[in-house]
């Protein structure tokens, strides 16, 4: 019970009783005292809706307040105890008599006549002109026809009130059309009616043909701006596609460039990469100047490696070789830049109708391996062939994925070609420290300036043996055969320096060596003559070395192979570098024991003049300088820089200490700063651009995939590899022969010889002699570039 003697329910009825209309005039009292103090509470505005309030929403009003106190009691319940209602708190903090509900008053609605005329125009214009290709276009002829219907029409009312005027309706719109277009059209009027009407449709005029002037200068801006950007697609045929700008994309369109200067027909070079179409082209056209392109078109285009459309746009699927360029960087992680190099790739195998070799560059040559053995579960199961078996090596012995239009592999008509290029880079870089004599061979076989490895068919040799062939060439020096035959995978066999009795068939492609492709032919065939007595033991020149090596990469175990093959047994490698023992000790853990190698463990700075003075740096006779990993973001000259500056505190020290004579070797970044390169001269005694010798690995295989098989087994340490060899194998001291009677009796011996350097000739190294007739004389002294079969 209340105070009152009523309890809540019998109030809350007396309170219903006197709200009602009737109780309003039963008791006018109490209803003048409500609008009073709605009236303060509310405002005169409010009170108005106040005073319509019926028994009906007064009814809803009680209802959502129950469902609210419903739904406030049962929120605690359901949450156990915890994460409680605001509203629910509330209640809990006042008496069971009174419950304190706050109501949110809903948001007003807009009123529509607030928004005026123009900025409703304002904005349907807005619209328009987003969503309207020619919206500038077509308001300004709607424009300009209001202006030369209101104009005739408002002359054509000052026409007829003229006794000499024209009457014609069509002559007065066409009077209003000429004010319009020619603004000298109003000068010929002779009333002041005619001239008041003239005059705007002359001014308005003015304002249109402006207009339309800058409509069509920004039509033409954006038209030249979208050529500039390359948004057209490129209509060529049997083109190179680059697939990504990296550091090695100009070097690669350099060394394609000069692989088209003997060629009648140039081929085209397309480059897609995602940078921005105009830098680009300032890049290339920078590095290599029109005039140094010998002819061949440069075309490049902004788009996405893995976008159907903009590979589309370069026309990939009428490409003759396509290279995928690994985005190499000093803070990315090798595996995921290969996978991003494998998804390229699989976009482009699926293309409708792609016939282009497809050159994949890997960052590892771990991942190419695991390429192969996958190739190798999935061969029975996939129309794609099986990449080849094989030892670990930079390219791999047969080119994979070959496969016809069909998706069978009994035709040549494409293949994927994996590729760790910097496996061949890191063998440059062990040839120029231990053999600086290969490593020049190896550079001219690479590069397209003098002589390289060449495929091409002979129908006038079908039947004829390998040494009959080799001794039919004067400007060329055979040194393999392709088979035409295929296998059941569709892998063809490439014979690097055959047995010379091996017959050459139908269809069977002759590997030779030549400055082009226009410059040798087979001549009379030379039969062998008689070769002697001498058969002189053939020993394998492996020199003993002490080196040190600074620096640190990722592949760090490929680099200590090679070497461990060069080198003699019991040599020496002191590694210096910040690596952690951890990271040395997984990185040699890669792969077997080394046999010839005995590995030291530095640590220390390799740019710390302190730390390199304290090494014992007189004992060696070689150094090798591994440059800095630096991302995209880090200035490469700065690292050359860095790498220099270490070769000069290890030439100080060591003329400091008596021995002058070290092999000092770097690899470095960028080679093409003339300023930088004198100062580099000084110091070092060879280096390498590793960039640079995966561009040109790269672009002998865009020229012909089959080239990638012989570079594996040359720079292998199995088949028949290059190698040097003392000129006293196969002849006597102060014997006079010609170069063809060296062939042979370096055929006797499984051996080709490729070049020589010889005193007699001048003492440089030449490849592919021009003269291979002329006698020369012999020392001990003179040394032989040769592919021999082992000992």
């Amino acid at each position: 019970m209340c105070a009152g003697g009523l309890s809540m329910g019998e109030r809350s009825e007396e309170r219903m009783r006197n709200s009602g209309p009737a109780a309003k005039e039963a008791n006018p009292k109490c209803n003048a005292m409500q609008l009073q103090h709605a009236e303060r509470e509310c405002g005169p505005a409010q009170c108005k809706d106040y005073k319509r309030w019926s028994l009906l929403d007064w009814g809803r009003l009680l209802g959502a307040v129950a469902i609210g106190v419903v739904l406030s009691l049962q929120v605690p319940v359901a949450g156990g105890g915890r994460g409680q209602h605001a509203l629910a708190a509330s209640t809990a903090s006042v008496s069971s008599r009174f419950v304190q509900i706050p109501i949110q008053r809903a948001p007003l609605k807009m009123d529509k006549g607030d928004i005026t005329l123009g900025e409703r125009a304002i904005y349907l214009l807005d619209y328009f002109y987003s969503t309207e290709p020619w919206s500038k276009t077509l308001i300004l002829l709607v424009i300009t026809g209001l202006l030369t219907t209101i104009g005739g029409m408002a002359y054509y009312n000052v026409a007829r009130e003229d006794p000499e005027g024209s009457k014609d309706f069509r002559e007065a719109f066409w009077a209003s059309w000429t004010f319009v277009a020619d603004p000298g059209t109003h000068a010929g009027e002779d009333t002041w009616q005619k001239r008041l009407v003239a005059v705007p449709l002359t001014i308005g005029g003015m304002l249109f043909f402006a207009l339309l002037i800058g409509l069509v200068s920004d039509a033409v801006s954006s038209k030249v701006d979208g050529l500039q950007k390359g948004a057209s697609i490129v209509i060529e045929k049997h083109h190179t596609l680059v697939v990504g700008w990296t550091p090695k994309t100009v070097p690669l369109v350099e060394a394609l460039s000069i692989a088209n200067t003997d060629r009648k027909h140039k081929k085209t070079i397309v480059v897609l990469g995602e940078k921005e179409k105009e830098d680009m082209d300032a890049e290339l056209l920078d590095s290599i100047p029109v005039s140094a392109r010998g002819g061949t078109k440069v075309i490049s285009r902004q788009g996405v490696a893995t976008s159907l459309e903009d590979l589309r746009r370069c026309s990939a699927d009428g490409a003759s070789s396509i290279v995928v360029l690994s985005p190499t960087g000093g803070s990315q992680n090798p595996d995921r830049v290969d996978a991003e190099v494998l998804q390229t790739c699989l976009v482009l195998a699926h293309l409708p109708n792609m016939h282009a070799n497809i050159i994949a560059e890997f960052a590892e040559l771990d991942n190419v391996e695991i390429l192969k053995e996958m190739h190798r579960t999935l061969v029975k199961k996939s129309p794609i062939a099986a990449l080849p078996e094989g030892k670990e090596s930079a390219v791999p012995a047969e080119p994979s994925l070959e496969e016809d239009g069909n998706g069978s592999a009994k035709g040549r008509s494409r293949k994927m070609v994996p590729i760790a290029a910097g496996d061949v880079a890191s063998r440059m870089l062990v040839y120029r420290a231990l053999e600086p004599d290969l490593a020049f061979a190896m550079d001219e076989l690479l590069t397209f300036e003098k002589n390289e490895f060449r495929f091409k068919e002979w129908p006038e040799l079908v039947g004829k043996t390998f040494a009959e062939a080799v001794f039919m060439f004067k400007d060329a020096i055979p040194c393999g055969l392709r088979r035409r035959h295929v296998s059941d995978y569709g892998r063809r066999k490439i014979l690097v320096n055959p047995a010379p009795d091996t017959v050459i068939e139908k269809g069977d492609r002759l590997l030779v060596i030549s400055r082009g492709d226009d410059t040798y032919r087979p001549g009379a065939s030379e039969q062998p003559g008689p070769i002697g007595l001498l058969q002189p033991s053939k020993e394998k020149f492996q020199p003993y070395t002490k080196l040190l090596l600074c620096g640190w990469k990722n592949d760090m175990y490929d680099l200590l192979s090679l070497l461990d093959c060069i080198a003699a047994p019991g040599s020496e490698v002191h590694m210096m570098s910040e690596a952690s023992k951890h990271a040395r000790e997984h990185e040699l853990a890669t792969g077997p024991r080394l046999k010839n190698l005995k590995i030291k463990q530095l640590y220390g700075n390799p740019g710390s003049r302190q730390d390199l003075c304290s090494l014992p740096l007189e004992e060696y006779d070689r150094v090798i300088l591994l440059t800095k990993s630096g991302g995209e973001e880090t200035c490469v000259n700065n690292l050359d820089v860095s790498t220099t500056t270490t070769a000069m505190y290890i030439r100080h020290a060591q003329v400091e200490r008596g021995n002058p004579g070290c092999t000092i070797v770097a690899e470095l970044r960028a080679g093409n700063s003339d300023g930088l390169e004198l100062v580099q001269k000084a110091w070092l005694d060879d280096y390498i651009v590793p960039g640079a010798v995966e561009a040109r690995v790269l672009a002998n295989l865009a020229e012909d995939t089959d080239v990638g098989a012989v570079l594996d087994e040359v720079v292998s340490d199995y088949g028949s590899n290059l190698n040097m060899q003392q000129a006293s194998a196969y002849v006597r001291p102060g014997e006079v022969v010609s170069f063809f009677e060296l062939q042979r009796r370096a055929m006797a011996q499984r051996d080709l010889v490729l070049g020589y350097r010889n005193r007699a000739a001048g003492g440089e190294w030449v490849l592919n002699p021009p003269e291979k007739h002329a006698p020369l004389q012999w020392t001990e002294e003179d040394r032989l570039v040769v592919l021999d079969r082992g000992l």
